[in-house]
């Protein structure tokens, strides 16, 4: 009885270190951007443009040049809820930064990824997504051209860590039951 009573304080004590460490909670969902006032402009250092020299996306020069919709989860609380305005920035591949802000969530990329397929340009920005209450996350926003005009949509990626601290609770969970067998 007292050896399972150890091994519960034991496993609670490593779940409550760990767990203690995080000061907020991570973003997590999904939101679709649209309806931006004019179309994006793809910018290109020659022509024609091919994904070898295109060089970055020049959007309108207003504030709210675009809208959101379907967003889900925390990031929908964090813009302001499911449907709203954003504000995308232009941008070159060569210089990470700023790439939209929305509500109070704002998107800074650190890498992209471009593509061209049977007419259709895409570009897959990785960065961190940034709101007031909630830990720095990890987001995936993609974009790509559909015929005559362009989509967005912004995902939010699970953080290793909390996939690692399931993982620990899930072992030791197994012992457990091994070492009472």
């Amino acid at each position: 009885m007292k050896s399972t009573f150890v091994k519960t304080a034991a496993a609670l004590a490593v779940l409550a270190v760990c767990s203690g460490a995080a000061q907020a909670a991570p973003l997590s969902g999904f939101a679709a951007f649209t309806g931006f006032a004019d179309p994006v402009v793809m910018t290109c250092s020659g022509a024609p443009c091919t994904v070898a020299n295109w060089t970055g996306l020049d959007f309108p020069n207003r504030s709210n040049n675009a809208t959101f919709g379907n967003a889900t989860g925390t990031l929908a609380t964090a813009m302001g809820g499911s449907n709203g305005n954003a504000t995308f920035d232009d941008t070159t591949f060569t210089a990470p930064g700023r790439l939209f802000m929305a509500g109070g969530v704002t998107f800074n990329w650190a890498s992209v990824a471009l593509s061209f397929d049977a007419g259709t340009w895409g570009a897959k920005f990785t960065g961190t997504a940034k709101a007031s209450g909630y830990d720095d996350t990890p987001l995936i926003l993609s974009f790509s051209t559909q015929g005559t005009g362009s989509s967005w949509s912004a995902e939010t990626v699970p953080l290793p860590g909390t996939i690692a601290l399931l993982g620990l609770g899930l072992a030791g969970l197994g012992l457990t039951r091994r070492k009472s067998a």
